[in-house]
């Protein structure tokens, strides 16, 4: 195709699709989405998802038809406005307990014409002094020469962090957030995300350097059939072997890479038993590959389940049921209730746990209030333990979306969304609680925030505003959190280093 072959295509497209826009009450997208991705026309994917990429028809509820079932990828909401107005003054700075580092703000605040002021719902990877995360980009529905996965490193342990920018491939391939990370055997990173509309999933692996991390060209691991939607890697460290667990249509699925994302067994996925959404992954002592998943997602019948494989993710047992869980909604989140995905681990430290394993989530029963619990199970989740909360206010606030993680002692660290400081409000905080004793109780609770966030007057251009999850992850000793942060007045990423043996400020 020439070059003057796509521009006169690009011509009639946007004439048409203005045209149609006026008609039929379409919300367009800027032009340079169209402009920039001319890539995209010569990819082979029929005019009609691709127009769906960045087209809009707004329902009576306002809701994406893309959304034809439940998904919970990144939309734009270039209208939402919240219920209060920002007020700078409104939460002051604490000063937080030894242990705690500075809190770090890891995207560019940059925005384009007053749009792209969202990043939030985060990952975390690292290897030695490398860290990256990676979060929902609003820029990527908004700004030239962006995606709706954005990410960040460090090369210094988390004391700064630099904005990646955009992830090779654009806007087609990384098309509605949803980021995971993962590290491989060798120090290698592996970012994925949502691709084509919720039609594929993406991977890329990076490979840091002196001056950063670098990224190869992305492949799309799943492709058409169903509406594919939240995935989550996890890599065998023995054998390199990356897995990605994801739903298509409420059915969960597992593939595999044995090439380092290269090549993947898409086309004969295991399936697991039971439908479902939020599928998170684990590799056992063993090699064995765990899954947990919610089963009942968006509706008021929900649980937690785990599944087992002990061939390399090709069959899986059963799920078995963890726990019953009662949904609720949070004043400030855009959009209706805060999902109850499950986070997982395992204990490996070689300790009195060892092979323990550890589910968490959030729930507003039996207590009758949002809490954070956690469930171990000794038997390769066969059974599981009764659930406990992991939040230590014994109030009325709302805890949500924890993320759990084990460290090199064997320790439990679980870190979570948090609003003892003022029940009630949209005003937010994240909190650390770590278990000495496998789970079995916590220590208090601690602050890892040191300002404030007030979810009721954060502005954002994207749904959902704050994002699904946050995410902790062990490494030695030390606690590294990623979570959504809106003391400016609009989500960013943040990053803080929790060091339990560290001396007093």
């Amino acid at each position: 195709m020439t070059r003057g072959t796509v521009a006169w295509l690009v011509l009639i497209l946007t004439t048409a699709v203005t045209s149609a826009s006026a008609e039929n009450n379409f919300s367009v997208a800027p032009a340079h989405i169209v402009l920039n991705d001319i890539e995209f026309l010569r990819s082979g994917i029929p005019m009609t998802e691709w127009m769906a990429m960045f087209y809009n028809h707004p329902s009576e509820e306002g809701v994406d038809t893309v959304e034809a079932e439940d998904s919970d990828g990144v939309r734009p909401a270039p209208e939402y406005v919240p219920a209060e107005e920002f007020s700078p003054d409104q939460n002051r700075r604490v000063i937080l307990g030894p242990m705690v580092g500075e809190n770090i703000l890891v995207n560019d605040r940059q925005l384009c014409g007053g749009r792209g002021n969202t990043q939030s719902e985060t990952s975390i990877a690292a290897n030695g002094d490398v860290i990256v995360v990676a979060w929902n980009e609003s820029k990527g529905f908004y700004c030239t020469n962006h995606s709706t996965v954005g990410w960040g490193y460090s090369l210094d342990g988390g004391a700064t962090f630099t904005d990646g920018g955009t992830l090779p491939g654009g806007l087609s391939r990384w098309s509605n957030g949803d980021p995971a990370l993962a590290i491989g055997p060798d120090g290698s990173f592996y970012v994925s995300g949502i691709s084509s509309n919720f039609n594929g999933m993406s991977i890329s692996r990076g490979v840091a350097g002196p001056d950063g991390v670098a990224w190869n060209t992305p492949v799309e691991a799943v492709s058409r059939g169903g509406l594919i939607d939240k995935e989550w890697l996890a890599v065998d460290q023995a054998t390199g072997r990356v897995y990605m667990a994801y739903g298509r249509s409420q059915q969960i699925e597992v593939i595999h890479s044995d090439d380092q994302g290269a090549t993947w067994n898409s086309t004969t996925p295991a399936r697991l038993g039971g439908g479902g959404i939020g599928a998170n992954p684990l590799i056992g002592p063993n090699g064995e590959v765990y899954v947990a998943w919610n089963i009942g997602w968006p509706s008021a019948s929900q649980r937690i389940v785990m599944a087992r494989s002990e061939d390399g993710g090709g069959t899986f047992t059963s799920p078995v049921t963890i726990a019953n869980l009662c949904a609720f909604t949070v004043p400030g989140f855009s959009r209706g209730q805060v999902p109850a995905f499950p986070s997982v681990a395992i204990d490996l430290s070689g300790g009195p746990q060892n092979g323990r394993l550890y589910v968490a989530w959030h729930s507003s029963c039996p207590s009758g209030n949002g809490d954070a619990y956690l469930s171990s199970s000794d038997d390769q989740g066969q059974t599981w333990s009764e659930p406990i909360v992991v939040n230590d206010d014994g109030a009325t606030a709302l805890q949500w979306s924890p993320s759990v993680s084990v460290d090199s002692s064997g320790n439990v660290n679980v870190v979570f969304y948090d609003r003892r400081e003022n029940p009630g409000t949209g005003i937010t905080n994240v909190y650390l609680a770590q278990s000495t004793d496998g789970g079995m109780t916590f220590l208090p609770n601690i602050r890892i925030t040191d300002v404030a966030s007030n979810w009721s007057s954060a502005r954002s251009d994207i749904s959902p505003n704050m994002g699904d999850y946050l995410t902790a992850i062990s490494v030695g000793t030390d606690v590294l959190v990623s979570w959504s942060d809106a003391r400016d007045g609009d989500p960013d990423a943040y990053f803080t280093r929790i060091s339990p043996t560290a001396s007093p400020k």
